[in-house]
């Protein structure tokens, strides 16, 4: 026999707790018994009005709102309020009642701007809860992993991408500039116109990139103590000069190398000098290249894929990652922070449910 009562139970007044309607094994049930909340309290008392002006939105709930777009990979802040407004687990979460009203959309966006803005709010939030997981015993800050990944901006690809990546490189190429300069002046030419913390790096090894039938650059000996380049034949490449991307440029002579018989494995030049480079930052690079062979460092750079791109893949696939529809580097740093404090606290709260743990 065929029921047909749809429309009786959507018509139906019920008396509930919001509480009884969120499963005991909730994400955010997990999540909201993993810390005390009440820390973030302390970091924004400063930012409101102890005395006037209207009665502001729970600054914990102003935070949970974002958390939750990141914890679910939701593309807009816009979108998340709309499942905010139907979800009785993020209503649950964020202490809202099933007819209290979701603030806007811009809600959090205003705040950011009048409130937290040029502060380092976020990045507070993000260290607290890996302090949490500090005391857990979920960290191990032996062994640091590091790596870089691209998140597609919000921007003209033909405009806006080559703008940003020139203001992003401006500190790299300050630095650069002030080395380069100190090295020119060492070797007595004019300045261009306009520290070792005991971290072991790792890096992993790349293949020559020069052709089959010359002579690799390792076989081109460099003699520290005098500056210079020795090559398979025994001839020296003095120094030249240091160029404005970095790299000291060390020449042959063309008239003793003309008459070598391993010209042809050395140069392809038409004056017959051969040019070696070696950047102003050389001996750092050397040095990670002495500790790639040390023993054990092959099978602890193998654990690299299973940590950090890892999680970077995690972040893309399931937090939203991917890309960012932020504007501006100190956006972008929330979203990070935001997103990363996000993936800590479930793994914090998962761990914390399933095992039971007590602090350290």
């Amino acid at each position: 026999m065929i029921t047909e009562h749809t429309e009786q139970v959507r018509n139906q007044i019920q008396f509930f707790s919001i509480d009884d309607l969120v499963p005991q094994d909730h994400l955010l049930r997990i999540i909201d018994k993993a810390i005390d909340w009440s820390f973030i309290y302390d970091l924004v008392r400063d930012k409101y009005s102890p005395d006037n002006g209207r009665p502001s939105i729970d600054p914990v709930t102003l935070i949970k709102i974002p958390l939750i777009q990141y914890l679910y990979g939701i593309k807009s802040m816009r979108q998340t309020i709309k499942d905010i407004e139907v979800n009785v687990a993020y209503r649950w979460f964020l202490g809202l009642e099933l007819g209290e009203k979701v603030p806007h959309f811009t809600t959090f966006g205003k705040n950011y701007t009048r409130r937290f803005q040029g502060t380092d709010l976020f990045e507070q939030i993000f260290q607290h809860i890996l302090e949490e997981c500090y005391r857990f015993k979920l960290v191990d800050p032996t062994e640091v992993f590091v790596d870089a990944t691209h998140v597609k901006a919000r921007a003209n690809n033909k405009k806006m991408r080559r703008r940003i990546a020139k203001e992003e490189a401006l500190f790299y190429a300050e630095m650069l500039r002030k080395d380069i300069n100190a090295d020119r002046e060492t070797h007595g030419k004019k300045p261009l116109k306009d520290k070792d913390d005991g971290v072991k790096p790792v890096f992993p090894y790349k293949r020559p990139m020069t052709k089959a039938v010359f002579f690799k650059k390792y076989e081109y000996v460099y003699d520290e103590y005098n500056d210079c380049y020795i090559c398979p034949n025994d001839q020296i490449l003095k120094y030249s000069t240091t160029n404005r991307d970095g790299y000291k440029e060390y020449k042959s002579c063309g008239h003793i190398c003309e008459k070598c018989d391993f010209l042809s494995q050395c140069t392809a030049s038409k004056n017959h000098v051969k040019v070696v480079t070696r950047h102003v930052w050389e001996e750092y690079m050397e040095a990670c290249e002495d500790i790639r062979h040390t023993r054990g460092m092959k099978d602890l750079y193998s654990h690299r894929k299973e940590t950090i791109e890892r999680i970077f893949g995690t972040a893309k696939e399931n937090h939203g990652f991917r890309y960012t529809q932020m504007y501006g580097k100190a956006r972008m740093k929330m979203k990070v922070a935001l997103t990363y404090s996000a993936m800590n606290l479930k793994k914090l709260a998962k761990i914390k449910n399933e095992w039971g743990l007590q602090p350290a």
